[in-house]
């Protein structure tokens, strides 16, 4: 069986601001941040899986995020096998989002359908836990800039601590994202070369939904533990 779907050029389309300001422009390009991350049928955690998506998988961003249970998900199309779905927003790296202008349809054949027949080993290697499970400590780690995987997080007060040892004087900011526009700065020092670095601080959640960490940091190992107060 063959069946038509449209070939998408990509457009010039520059954002300004913060990588996590919102994308309006639909459709866009733009690609997975995350492990294992599921492709399902409806906007819903619990609707069935198509797929596992891989951190750097291309997509196609179709519209807007849907709000649902505390969360958000986008619509997609899947580049390399063209299947459509949706997507945890937070699974979709904000600053790929790219808008893409529309060309001529173009006639292909019909990517081979996916049977899920068991969740996959998880690979996480920088967080204590996996998504979904119950709210305890979260162990984060990485190198230099990064975006953490999705981890969830309740409505109390957390502490936060994080250590780095960098090889040259550089400022290292932290902030932690979640649903909707939440945003919260945890960190942002500049700190000297060779000298371990240890911070503290604490953070309000004000609701339960899933949420992740973004590093600016030098080129060396940082770790951030998150834990309820």
């Amino acid at each position: 069986m063959r069946v038509a779907i449209l070939t998408l050029a990509t457009a010039v389309f520059v954002l300004t601001g913060s990588p996590l300001l919102a994308q309006r422009d639909f459709p866009a390009t733009a690609t997975i941040r995350g492990e294992n991350i599921w492709l399902r049928v409806d906007p819903a955690e619990d609707t069935d899986v198509l797929a596992y998506l891989q951190r750097g998988d291309q997509i196609r961003v179709t519209g807007d995020a849907v709000p649902t249970g505390g969360d958000a998900f986008y619509p997609i199309d899947v580049v390399e096998t063209g299947q459509t779905g949706w997507v945890l927003e937070l699974a979709v790296d904000p600053r790929s989002l790219t808008a893409i202008a529309e060309l001529p349809e173009v006639v292909v054949d019909e990517p081979p359908a996916v049977e899920v027949t068991a969740e996959p080993e998880r690979r996480n290697n920088r967080q204590g836990r996996a998504k979904g499970e119950s709210t305890g400590p979260v162990s984060l780690r990485g190198v230099g800039m990064d975006v953490t995987e999705p981890f969830t997080l309740e409505p109390v007060r957390y502490r936060v601590t994080a250590s780095i040892q960098p090889s040259e004087q550089d400022n290292f900011i932290v902030q932690l994202v979640g649903p909707g526009d939440f945003t919260e700065s945890l960190f942002n020092e500049i700190i000297d070369s060779g000298a371990p670095w240890e911070g503290e601080t604490t953070v309000s959640i004000p609701t339960t939904g899933d949420y992740a960490v973004e590093v600016d940091a030098p080129q060396d190992r940082w770790t951030i533990q998150i834990e309820p107060i």
